[in-house]
C-alpha cells in the first residue's frame, strides 16, 4: 500500500500539467517524421469491385482500382481535450491519456478502368477522391516513472467517407451508381483500419517516447 502511494505521488509530481499540449506537441512531431519517411503520401493497394446488372438492358458493371495513395496522413490533430487517468496494472501504476485523433484534410485518391456501365461493355478510365472527414480514432499513452509509452490505437469512426468521381463519369442509373460507391466507401474503410494498425502505429510507437509525459 505505501509503495503503491509512493509510486502514485511520484507520477503526479513528474507528469505534465497539460495533456493536450503534450499530444499536439507528439502530433507536431509525428507529421514532420511522416513527411521526412515519404509516407505523406503514402500508397495504398487497389482492389476489383462488381455490381450486378438489373435488366435485361444492362451489363454486369466491374471496376479494377489501381494502386492508389492516401493523401494527409501527417494532418492529424487533436479532437476535444484529452482525458487522464491513474490505471492499476497489477504491480505498478500508471498515469494514462487518451486523445481523440481527426484527418479533416486526408484524402484516398485512385484511378479506375471501368466497364459495363453501356450496353456494349467498353472499357475507359476513371479517377475517385475519397476525403477521411468523418474518420477519427483514440491514441493511449502511458507513462511510468521514467518514460512515456504508445499503448494503444483505436479507429473509433470510419465513415461515412465521401467518394466522388473527378475524373471520367459511370453511366449507371442511382441505384446502380449508389452501390458502387458503397463498395468503394466499405474497401476504404476496412484499409483505413488496417494503414491506422500497421504504418500509423508504428510511427506513433517511434514519436511518442520521444516526449515524456
Amino acid at each position: 500500500m505505501i509503495r503503491a502511494a509512493v509510486c502514485i505521488l511520484a507520477l503526479l509530481e513528474t507528469t505534465s500539467a497539460d495533456p493536450n499540449e503534450f499530444f499536439d506537441r507528439v502530433l507536431l512531431d509525428l507529421g514532420r517524421q511522416i513527411r521526412r519517411d515519404g509516407l505523406d503520401s503514402l500508397d495504398v493497394d487497389g482492389f476489383e469491385l462488381k455490381v450486378e446488372k438489373t435488366g435485361f438492358f444492362t451489363r454486369e458493371f466491374e471496376a479494377s482500382f489501381s494502386s492508389g495513395e492516401l493523401i494527409g496522413l501527417s494532418t492529424a490533430v487533436r479532437d476535444g481535450d484529452c482525458a487522464d487517468d491513474l490505471v492499476d496494472a497489477i504491480d505498478t501504476w500508471f498515469y494514462t491519456i487518451k486523445c481523440k485523433i481527426v484527418m479533416p484534410h486526408a484524402r484516398f485518391a485512385f484511378d479506375a478502368v471501368v466497364k459495363g456501365d453501356d450496353i456494349i461493355g467498353r472499357s475507359h478510365l476513371i479517377a475517385t477522391t475519397t476525403h477521411l472527414t468523418n474518420v477519427s480514432a483514440e491514441v493511449m499513452i502511458a507513462r511510468t516513472e521514467d518514460s512515456s509509452k504508445f499503448k494503444r490505437l483505436t479507429v473509433t469512426s470510419t465513415g461515412p467517407l465521401e467518394t466522388n468521381i473527378v475524373q471520367g463519369s459511370v453511366d449507371l442509373n442511382p441505384e446502380r451508381k449508389l452501390s458502387f460507391i458503397s463498395q468503394i466507401n466499405e474497401k476504404l474503410s476496412e484499409k483505413i483500419g488496417q494503414l491506422f494498425d500497421r504504418e500509423y502505429a508504428q510511427m506513433l510507437r517511434m514519436v511518442i517516447p520521444r516526449y515524456v509525459l
